[in-house]
């Protein structure tokens, strides 16, 4: 059987496993509820309620605060202001999956939200669902959260290193969107791209449709052939679909840009669209992908009335298509 921590990051692993009993609890606890903040005593009623208490007994208001520093100087907490601390960003996942192998998973979501202060406060419960339902495989209960209509953004939280290995775990009406979710954040947040590149080539059996954003990532890193060989590599019916086409194409074009080859760059556009019309009746089409807008500067550039024109059309089809 696979080990379900395969791809986790060494680093993260080692600042876990040295944490104290009691830093391990408390980090548990602040997986789970992530992303909020909270202070001491409301940690110490969380732990009571979910049942967590060390060999010797329940967690002291002063080993809670000796486990805060320690989390914080290992990174896999932060304090926010006044508000108290809450699990960083980057570890949430992996810690929330910590809990859920131990067990106490529910118990914590539980006494969280049974220790709530008031109407309104936990104002990022939707966030701390969405993560609870992902590791604790619930994946009904998260289509009832989500209304089956998940925005590629929320799926950031398993772009980051610790959580990649989660994405083995999803079902397949979810991962295409969640490895695209994934991929757009680590261009955004210029995050380590490399273990959810990993997952697309393990994981979809859908390669074409994350070439493009892998492509992307790859001129960004000024790996120019490395990005025209994410399509060279592509199965040969995945190659030669629309996805495939259009998204070689944007690269190319997006590559003649960056090297001052505005009329090579003009070349490659017309052929992203005409393979982005292949097979439909449509006259107008933007390729949604973000090497061809780039190369669009390359109309800028040639600054002829052909180019301006084309230029303005594809902005409006842009606009019509959101």
């Amino acid at each position: 059987m696979a080990d379900p921590h395969e791809g986790l990051e060494k680093p993260g692993i080692d600042r876990y496993a040295a944490l104290t009993p009691a830093g391990k609890l408390v980090a548990q606890i602040y997986g789970v509820i992530a992303p909020h903040p909270v202070g001491v005593a409301r940690v110490r009623r969380i732990a009571s309620g979910a049942g967590i208490a060390l060999a010797e007994g329940r967690l002291s208001e002063a080993e809670i605060r000796g486990a805060n520093r320690e989390l914080i100087a290992a990174g896999l907490a932060t304090r926010d202001g006044n508000e108290g601390v809450c699990a960083a960003p980057h570890g949430a996942v992996a810690l929330t999956q910590r809990a859920h192998e131990n067990g106490r998973l529910q118990s914590i979501l539980s006494s969280f939200e049974d220790t709530r202060p008031g109407y309104g406060a936990d104002r990022y419960i939707y966030e701390t669902l969405f993560r609870y339902y992902l590791v604790g495989g619930a994946f009904d209960e998260l289509d009832s959260l989500t209304g089956g209509d998940i925005a590629p953004y929320q799926w950031r939280m398993l772009a980051e290193p610790l959580a990649a290995n989660l994405l083995r775990t999803l079902p397949e009406r979810y991962l295409d969107p969640a490895l695209a979710g994934c991929l757009r954040h680590v261009v955004h947040s210029a995050a380590d791209p490399e273990p959810v590149i990993r997952c697309c080539r393990r994981l979809t059996g859908h390669a074409e449709r994350h070439a493009a954003d892998i492509a992307f990532i790859r001129v960004l890193q000024g790996r120019f052939d490395e990005a025209e060989a994410v399509f060279a590599n592509l199965p040969g019916d995945a190659r030669e679909s629309r996805p495939g086409r259009t998204g070689l194409a944007a690269t190319r074009a997006f590559i003649a840009l960056l090297r001052g080859d505005s009329d090579a760059a003009r070349r490659e556009i017309d052929a992203a669209l005409t393979a982005e019309k292949a097979g439909t009746r449509k006259r107008n089409v933007f390729p949604d992908h973000a090497a061809f807008a780039l190369s669009l500067l390359a109309l800028v550039r040639l600054d002829t009335p052909e180019s301006h024109a084309l230029l303005d059309q594809l902005l409006r089809d842009a606009d019509r298509q959101g």
